[in-house]
């Protein structure tokens, strides 16, 4: 069985965009590219069938039923979970969800 197919909201799309862009201005552009390709890893990871994640603890995003995953540790990754596909809905910094 293969993976499931991962949709990239806009919303989220620009906000990994907009921290690939900072981690650039302020590292480097090799440092960037590695965050995305970092990102990219994940996703694959979180597209398999048999891999799930629990809901979120923030409760806007808990009461929207996104699930959840940590990356690289400060880092959270919202997305909706369904049989044929997944959609990546959020990314925030932990820090800024309180």
């Amino acid at each position: 069985m293969g993976n499931r197919k991962v949709v990239i909201q806009e919303n989220a799309v620009r906000r990994i965009a907009e921290t690939a862009w900072h981690i650039e201005s302020n590292f480097s552009a090799l440092s960037a590219k590695k965050f995305i390709d970092e990102i990219f890893i994940v996703l694959n990871k979180i597209s398999a069938p048999e891999v799930t994640y629990h809901p979120c603890t923030y409760r806007p995003w808990q009461e929207l039923g996104y699930k959840c995953v940590s990356f690289r540790k400060k880092y959270l990754i919202a997305y909706l979970e369904f049989e044929s596909e997944i959609i990546i809905c959020d990314f925030s910094h932990a820090a800024l969800l309180k």
